[in-house]
């Protein structure tokens, strides 16, 4: 805790490149304000118990008769906080009065973030939630996006087996007709071999026996040797 001694002795102006700054006013401290430990002490005991106000700290001149006493904070949690009372009197003859206690951080002290008006606090909240509805917005379309691919995998996959499908069947179908061949193409070697062959041979015809006659023509010209059936009719022989 920094101490704050003033010696009030009137402002003083000091001439800086031509321009008039005013000098803070120091003022010495009461030295019977600064020796009322006990009084302070006492009024800090109708706020807070004594367990928790350790030694006098430091203490702060406000004005010729007036400062302030900072005693230790023993609470758990409030670290480098004092308990602070401020004294004064009227003049050199007046005995000391307590004007207020209280419990004041230290430059070290913990302290509470700084305090935000409602309509800035929900101007972040609608920023934030807005924030949030785009990202799950976003995510919504790459779902969408990776279920219409998946969608389309199958229709490709339901193509492709189909292709398969059809390429089977006509597979099947050309299987079928080259067997059908081949069972015609069978058939008609067995019935081949079945048939009797033709044999190119010489017979001899007996004239007699088969009721035929023999006519021997002239071979200057050329003819056909002709066997007539004795039963056939005039005009056919």
């Amino acid at each position: 805790m920094q101490h704050s001694d003033q010696t009030h002795d009137g402002s003083s102006d000091d001439q800086v490149e031509g321009e008039t700054v005013d000098t803070p006013v120091q003022f010495e401290a009461d030295p019977v304000l600064l020796a009322a430990v006990d009084q302070a002490r006492a009024a800090l005991l109708e706020i807070t118990p004594a367990s928790t106000i350790g030694a006098v700290v430091g203490h702060t001149t406000h004005d010729e008769h007036v400062l302030s006493l900072h005693f230790a904070s023993l609470m758990p949690g409030y670290p480098d906080w004092h308990w602070t009372a401020t004294l004064s009197r009227i003049d050199a003859d007046s005995e000391p009065s307590v004007l207020e206690t209280e419990l004041l951080p230290g430059e070290g002290a913990v302290l509470a973030p700084e305090w935000t008006p409602w309509s800035e606090r929900l101007e972040d909240y609608k920023l934030a939630q807005e924030h949030a509805a785009a990202l799950a917005d976003d995510e919504d379309d790459d779902v969408d996006d990776d279920d219409s691919d998946d969608e389309d995998l199958d229709d490709d996959d339901e193509l492709d087996l189909d292709d398969h499908i059809l390429d089977d069947d006509v597979l099947d179908d050309a299987v079928h007709e080259h067997a059908e061949a081949a069972v015609l193409d069978a058939s008609v070697l067995v019935r081949g071999d079945e048939a009797p062959a033709v044999v190119e041979t010489e017979q001899t015809v007996d004239v007699d026996e088969e009721g035929l006659t023999f006519v021997d023509l002239d071979d200057s010209e050329p003819r056909s040797s002709v066997y007539y059936d004795e039963d056939a009719p005039e005009d056919l022989r």
